[in-house]
């Protein structure tokens, strides 16, 4: 019956009570104000999309007419050699191998020439004619498509009208839109319908695709072509590549037509943008915000503001009176188990813990000949706190896990951490106390307290990660603070959800021996530094066989005698070529491999990692 009670008073959490009452304002708010005035945005922002895909258009007309007849020769060489033309489908990464490529050949065949000078492109061979527009392709395959990732469009790209052909385009640059059909590399019919191999086995990006564009539904691109000047208004283009406004530019040079820049911006972030302009001119939503923050206002004070107020209050008393006895008051004074529950909770602990901390101390300055022993039982304590005991679920064949905290002193502020949500979800968590020593050991019992108590009180990863930060900010005197990465695996799908709070890059090994590099989206900053903090939440799926590896910077800065780093490359390096070890002994020979770089010198700061392997469903 107590823990039915629990359960329910953690449903009424903060966060859930302010996401309800927000999302009602903002529903009422949103329905009367778009009702009011989204007639009258309409052509204003359709107006203001013109502009930026005209302005966009032009200035890639203007980089092309910077490179004088380039762009004309290459594409009068796509017209006469189309099948000469090599376009890989990672055209940006190869853009600089093409280069070099080139100029080796230049190099080579012309001795004591140097090309866009003496050498002319009309001078070159054959194969380095072909060598330089394959180079120069992946360079304007790439502008494009940066330009299309840079202003978030859908696609941006190049054609000129077909000849022979009425009313047919060519298109010479279209980059944005293989991402989209290739994406992820699993996308087979749209690899062979829209690839080819080359000599050394390559996907090489079958160009030239001449389509149909009926005047009626493209009736501003033939106007910009006919007129060789920049038309009024766009065209709305529903095909199987999306619904868009598409807008087009000539593309002139010395005086003669070339082609069209054309740019697309998907209707629905038109939209979008529509929808939240309307939203910040109607008078109606700021009443209804207002009102909002009214109530949200005496909410906060009612049930947020009095609570801390209470127990600063405790806090301060103890600071004052040093009395133990405070903890018991904290303990008394919590009537619901939410994040400020949670966190008096978590004053109270450290109470008590600081209490047993300065006797300790004291009878440890006192008497100096027991510091040894005294340190090998706060070793003991603090490993004792993880897990230890391996194979943690003997009882489950789809798990392969083995974890490793070695601390450069007695105790660490390195921890790690895993448990089962339930029979499908396995948390695991990484993190890493600035500093060493007790300090980091007292601040790592919290975070890990902290980050375990909420996500095995249902939060997200990325909630636990805000929630336990804004916990652990409060009354940090001695400004220390946690780099953390938490994840949760889906042990039906592989599906890992994790958040980073700072922390060092996890590491995925698939047994074909590669490693992949796991990122945040966007970075945030340790917890316990910038208050207010929200964590983000980010996502990866593996596959059965897969590894999860993550670690402490101990390992990567592990330093020898000559000052010299054990460095992520040669740590990827090395678990590249150790795949197929379990998860034991793969972190086992990574600490020896550690060992043997850095020799006889000393361990600066803590190492630990963890393992975890994916079998799937057995």
């Amino acid at each position: 019956m107590q823990e039915e009670r629990k359960e329910k008073r953690k449903k009424r959490s903060l966060a859930v009570q302010f996401g309800f009452f927000y999302v009602a304002f903002a529903l009422v708010t949103i329905l009367i104000s778009a009702a009011m005035t989204y007639g009258n945005q309409m052509d204003a922002y359709h107006k203001e999309c013109e502009n930026n895909l005209r302005m966009i258009c032009n200035q890639l007309a203007v980089q092309i007419n910077r490179e004088g007849s380039e762009f004309k020769n290459l594409k009068t060489y796509f017209m006469e050699h189309p099948d000469r033309v090599w376009v890989p489908v990672n055209f940006a990464d190869d853009m600089p191998e093409a280069r070099h490529r080139f100029f080796e050949y230049v190099s080579d065949t012309y001795p004591g020439q140097s090309f866009g000078q003496d050498l002319k492109f009309a001078d070159l061979d054959e194969q380095g004619q072909q060598l330089y527009v394959n180079w120069r392709f992946e360079y304007w395959f790439t502008l494009f498509y940066d330009t299309c990732e840079k202003h978030e469009l859908s696609y941006i790209y190049f054609v000129y009208p077909t000849e022979g052909k009425e009313n047919y385009v060519t298109y010479m640059f279209d980059p944005s839109l293989f991402p989209y059909l290739f994406e992820g590399g699993t996308d087979t019919e749209a690899m062979s319908r829209f690839t080819r191999k080359d000599d050394d086995g390559r996907d090489i990006l079958m160009l030239g695709d001449d389509a149909f564009e009926d005047p009626e539904e493209h009736a501003v691109m033939w106007e910009a072509w006919y007129e060789g000047s920049d038309p009024q208004g766009f065209d709305a283009v529903d095909n199987e590549y999306g619904y868009v406004y598409t807008y087009c530019v000539p593309l002139v040079l010395n005086g003669e037509k070339v082609g069209l820049i054309c740019a697309d911006e998907d209707v629905l972030n038109v939209n979008t943008s529509i929808l939240i302009a309307v939203l910040r001119q109607t008078l109606v939503m700021i009443v209804v915000l207002l009102v909002s923050l009214g109530l949200m206002a005496m909410f906060v004070r009612t049930r947020v503001l009095s609570r801390i107020i209470k127990l600063e209050k405790h806090v301060h008393e103890y600071s004052e009176v040093k009395d133990k006895a405070v903890a018991y008051k904290i303990k008394q004074s919590i009537t619901r188990l939410d994040e400020l529950g949670s966190l008096s909770e978590e004053f109270a602990g450290m109470i008590d813990e600081l209490e047993d901390y300065m006797k300790n101390l004291q009878t440890v300055t006192a008497e100096k000949e027991r510091i040894g022993a005294e340190l090998d039982v706060a070793t003991n304590i603090q490993a004792s706190m993880l897990p230890r005991i391996f194979p943690p679920f003997p009882q489950r064949s789809d798990i392969d896990l083995y974890a490793t905290m070695d601390p450069a002193k007695e105790v660490g502020g390195d921890f790690y951490d895993f448990f089962l949500l339930d029979d499908d979800h396995l948390a695991v968590v990484m993190a890493d106390v600035s500093g060493k020593g007790v300090p980091a050991a007292l601040i790592m019992v919290i975070a890990r307290t902290l980050i375990r108590n909420h996500i095995l009180a249902g939060e997200s990863v990325e909630e636990a990660l805000t929630v336990s930060s804004a916990q652990l900010l409060e009354n940090n005197d001695e400004m220390l603070f946690v780099t953390a990465w938490a994840g949760i695996i889906d042990l039906k799908t592989g599906e890992v959800e994790f958040s980073d709070a700072g922390h060092e890059p996890a590491y995925v090994l698939h047994q074909d021996g590669t490693v992949t590099t796991i990122k945040p989206k966007k970075k945030r900053p340790p917890l316990a530094t910038v208050e207010g903090m929200k964590f983000l939440k980010d996502s990866f799926t593996m596959v059965p066989g897969d590894r999860l590896y993550l670690y402490t910077d101990g390992v990567p800065e592990a330093t020898n005698l000559d000052e010299q780093l054990y460095d992520k490359e040669r740590l990827e390096a090395f678990l590249a070529k150790h795949t197929d070890l379990d998860s034991e002994h793969l972190l086992r020979s990574v600490r020896e491999d550690v060992d043997l770089f850095v020799g006889t010198a000393p361990q600066f700061d803590d190492m630990t990692m963890l393992a975890v392997q994916w079998k799937g469903e057995q």
